[in-house]
């Protein structure tokens, strides 16, 4: 899901739409693709402890899932913080355009 978001957004810049509201949808694909990809591997990791009581679960496999866990974070966190800065981006080109016709009527 976080690629399709990628290749949406891909479009919107050769469109030079990017800091457009229609952006804010695939963002937020992406962010609650993430967010579940790490719940997603944390629950997978807590259901193979919980079978795995008897004889022991592989080192590797729990590693494996915590490390797609903190991937998988990490890039939700980012594209959070991403998001705000497109807030931002689209906010100031607004103002910039509310200040640019006030300009104008000075003028």
């Amino acid at each position: 899901m976080v690629l399709v978001g990628i290749w949406q957004l891909l479009g919107l810049v050769g469109r030079d739409a990017v800091f457009s509201l229609g952006a804010f949808r695939w963002v937020d694909l992406m962010i609650w693709a993430s967010a579940g990809s790490c719940v997603l591997a944390l629950g997978l990791l807590g259901w193979l402890t919980v079978q795995t009581l008897d004889h022991g679960m592989q080192p590797g496999i729990g590693l494996a899932l915590i490390g797609c866990a903190v991937l998988a974070g990490g890039v939700a966190l980012l594209v959070a913080v991403l998001r705000g800065l497109l807030v931002k981006a689209v906010g100031w080109k607004g103002e910039a355009t509310a200040l640019r016709a006030e300009l104008d009527e000075v003028i």
